[in-house]
């Protein structure tokens, strides 16, 4: 028999437990997957910092054409950092560890595979599944009243779990708790179909309404099953029950997000701005040298990808953490005559770039929450859902008001936009990694405690895709478009 080849599209999802380091160093690892024979690089996930046991959100899409008998080479680089400082790591890079799997092996195990390393306990472990282009997210949110009291003071501290029915149970979501609540409203969730079916719409799902505790072990509310068919309706209510007796009534609310692509197909446009560092560096990262300095390189390598999905190829580019000739202000436009702010092409933005550099005084610190203020009500200002922003930051410095750009950025996560931080240099802003992660954001104007509505941040180092621009690219890329249609399902529910 003839092997045939993928004409569907793959890909990979890996982890790994226990990898071989010293327990006196920290350990940041990142996985590079080769063609074996080929010795070709298909992709690599992102760096994680200080885990021994990394999940790699970043998954590796295999070439269309590609065998089953095709070998992987799985190759784990660890990153040894001192002091907590990867500057002092770049050169402490190492192989430690290589699996090579075939791809019908891991098809053979039911498409899920655990291997472990050659030395040592630890052990890596690759999913491949399907890309399916007709992935469906919806968006989720659910409350309750009359919920039984689980505490002496007459209240309950309740979360919900969704769980899969069957001898193989799996947790499918788990809100947030909502402290001294009998009548809870849990935060919005996005859930992708696939992740709820699992290749069976006709699948039962398990309820379970729970009253966390501190000091010991958290107290079952009450459980309902219900049908996935049913929690896609619009609005369904069902009884929550413990032991036969009524213990409160949930309310779950279902709309479907349209997908990027459908956003396009009715006009959406994407609008890019950069943004730029001008602060003062002990580096040379500004200066050339004879030769384009990172911030050159870190331009020309980007922008050129990023004008493939604008529209107009029309930017505007700003600066931020100096001071141009008799100007005041914490950001400023890189070209020169105000009256044109636009900049025509990626290349426009470089020659924009070189020319302002040779003007600006540069700062120590970087205020840097009026700039992205400022993209924000370009975000507002113009009618209609058919633009959308992204904010590209480039940047080494200091940050010096991050309370505030907390504040601007829960102000952006309800408007048409995205932040793109792409740390250039071997800098390590920390404090700007504060808004990413699992925990929302959070701000507090004007006394009131303000929660971001979605996640619209991204944080990158250049320096962890010198060799592969291209997955920065399409990580970012793919990032994006989940926040468009995030966004529109957000200002879909304010709606209604």
């Amino acid at each position: 028999m003839v092997e045939s080849a993928f004409q569907i599209h793959h890909e990979l999802l890996i982890s790994a437990e226990n990898l071989i380091h010293d327990p006196n160093e920290h350990l940041t690892s990142y996985c590079i997957v080769y063609i074996y024979d080929q010795n070709k690089e298909i992709g690599r996930t992102e760096v994680i910092e200080n885990e021994p046991s990394p999940n790699w959100e970043n998954t590796i899409r295999i070439p269309t054409n590609t065998f089953p008998s095709t070998r992987l080479k799985f190759s784990i680089i660890g990153i040894k950092t001192i002091n907590d400082t990867l500057e002092e790591s770049l050169n402490a890079e190492e192989e430690i560890a290589i699996v090579n799997i075939t791809i019908s092996e891991i098809m053979n195990e039911g498409c899920k595979i655990s291997k472990g390393f050659k030395r040592g306990d630890g052990k890596i472990k690759v999913k491949l599944q399907v890309i399916n282009q007709d992935v469906q997210k919806l968006h989720f949110q659910f409350s309750a009243n009359r919920l039984a009291a689980m505490d002496n003071n007459g209240k309950s501290d309740p979360y919900l779990i969704i769980k899969s029915k069957g001898k193989k149970s799996s947790e499918i979501h788990r809100t947030e708790v909502v402290k001294k609540s009998l009548d809870p409203v849990w935060g919005r969730f996005i859930l992708s179909s696939s992740r709820l079916f699992k290749d069976n719409p006709e699948r039962r799902l398990i309820i379970e309404c729970w009253d966390w505790d501190a000091l010991r072990r958290d107290d079952l509310i009450g459980t309902a099953e219900v049908g996935i068919d049913e929690l896609l309706l619009p609005i369904f209510e069902f009884s929550l029950y413990t032991k036969g007796v009524f213990s409160g009534v949930i309310k779950s609310q279902c709309t479907t997000i349209p997908s990027f692509a459908e956003y396009c197909h009715s006009g959406l446009e994407l609008n890019f701005n950069y943004a730029i560092d001008f602060s003062k560096t002990k580096s040379d990262i500004h200066n050339f040298n004879g030769k384009p300095g990172t911030y050159i390189h870190a331009l020309s390598t980007l922008a050129p990808k990023i004008e493939e999905y604008d529209h107009d190829k029309i930017f505007f580019g700003y600066g931020f953490g100096g001071f141009r000739p008799n100007q005041t202000n914490e950001w400023f436009y890189l070209t020169e005559d105000l009256k044109t702010i636009e900049i025509d092409g990626y290349q426009n933005i470089i020659v924009n770039y070189t020319e302002t550099i040779k003007i600006i005084t540069p700062c120590n610190d970087i205020i840097l929450s009026p700039l992205i203020e400022r993209i924000r009500e370009v975000s507002i200002s113009k009618p209609g859902d058919n633009e959308y922003n992204v904010l590209m930051i480039f940047t080494h410095g200091k940050i010096l008001d991050i309370d505030n750009i907390k504040t601007v950025v829960v102000r952006t996560s309800m408007t048409p936009m995205s932040i793109v931080v792409i740390e250039v240099g071997n800098a390590k802003n920390s404090n700007l990694k504060k808004l990413i992660g699992k925990k929302e954001i959070v701000a507090r104007e004007e006394g009131v405690e303000v929660k971001a509505v979605r996640n619209n941040v991204q944080f990158y180092r250049l320096r962890d895709f010198i060799k592969n621009p291209d997955g920065l690219i399409t990580t970012v890329m793919n990032r994006i478009c989940e926040e468009v249609s995030e966004y529109f399902a957000y200002l879909k529910n304010i709606r209604i």
